[in-house]
């Protein structure tokens, strides 16, 4: 098949990088919007009634799309609602899987900083939830 009379879906976008949960949610959506015919950010964004680069940012993977985004992006790739019901749930597992990833994330700080700062402890209160007790700034 030529390419003569192909649609064109803008400019090519550059690799998502990295495997965390909002990478793998951005992949996830350019996925949707491939299997939907590639849409462009345009076309979309008339149907999402959101901007194009907002669009476009939402599967970037450099940040983590808001839910009303995430749906909106859905939707103006044909989906109907009982597919807007599973991207729901798939956007609130990788927003857990964030929350719990900067939970350590913030634990280990609190360990690096028990080290530099022999006065300070870390009280685990449970698996989520810490604070340091004695701690003041050197």
């Amino acid at each position: 098949m030529s390419g003569a009379g192909k649609r064109t879906s803008g400019r090519p976008q550059s690799a998502v990088r990295g495997d965390g949960a909002t990478s793998r949610f951005a992949r996830a959506l350019r996925g949707l919007r491939e299997r939907s015919g590639t849409p462009t950010y345009r076309e979309m964004a008339r149907r999402a009634h959101f901007s194009y680069t907002a669009l476009s940012k939402a599967a970037d993977g450099r940040r983590m799309p808001g839910l009303e985004l995430t749906l909106a992006y859905v939707r103006a790739c044909g989906c109907d609602e009982r597919e807007v019901d599973q991207w729901q749930r798939l956007w609130q597992r990788a927003q857990a899987e964030l929350a719990q990833a900067l939970q350590t994330q913030a634990f280990a700080s609190l360990l690096r900083t028990r080290r530099r700062h022999d006065r300070a402890s870390v009280v685990l209160v449970d698996r989520e939830h810490f604070h340091l007790r004695g701690y003041r700034e050197v």
